[in-house]
């Protein structure tokens, strides 16, 4: 797994970001993978990942090998974030490159097909939103 050291940076719901916070270091060796269609997932947050949030978020890192094929649902009332690392894809026949990035507002419960046809990797997160305002400070969000 091609893996950059980057920090993985949640905003928390406005009634808890008075807490202190409290932080979590995990090797990539030590984060839950499997492989499903000729994709690697890895669980980075949710599912069977030891990283623990206050928040309802799943969040994974797929590396897709020729041809990789994904359905996945997006639960009612939640929304996703696609960030494509490298490669090419089609989400729900929309085509999607490298740096690319796709948010997802999703009200109904709809279910995203992912395809990647020469293979490639992203990130997808998914949470439920809580309409909370967003500041920006700096290079910090707060």
């Amino acid at each position: 797994m091609e893996w950059k050291r980057e920090k993985l940076t949640v905003t928390v719901v406005y009634e808890w970001w008075r807490e202190y916070p409290t932080y979590q270091y995990y090797e990539k060796e030590n984060l839950p993978t499997c492989i499903e269609n000729d994709i690697e997932i890895t669980d980075i947050v949710g599912g069977k990942s030891p990283v623990s949030l206050n928040t309802e978020t799943k969040c994974q890192y797929l590396k897709f090998k020729k041809g990789g094929c994904l359905t996945t649902s997006i639960h009612e009332n939640r929304n996703a974030v696609i960030y494509i690392i490298s490669g090419e894809f089609e989400i729900n026949n929309q085509q999607f490159g490298k740096g690319e990035s796709l948010l997802i507002s999703n009200n109904k419960g709809d279910s995203l097909e992912i395809k990647s046809q020469f293979g490639g990797n992203m990130v997808k997160c998914i949470g439920k939103a809580h309409n909370e305002p967003i500041y920006q400070n700096g290079q910090y969000v707060d």
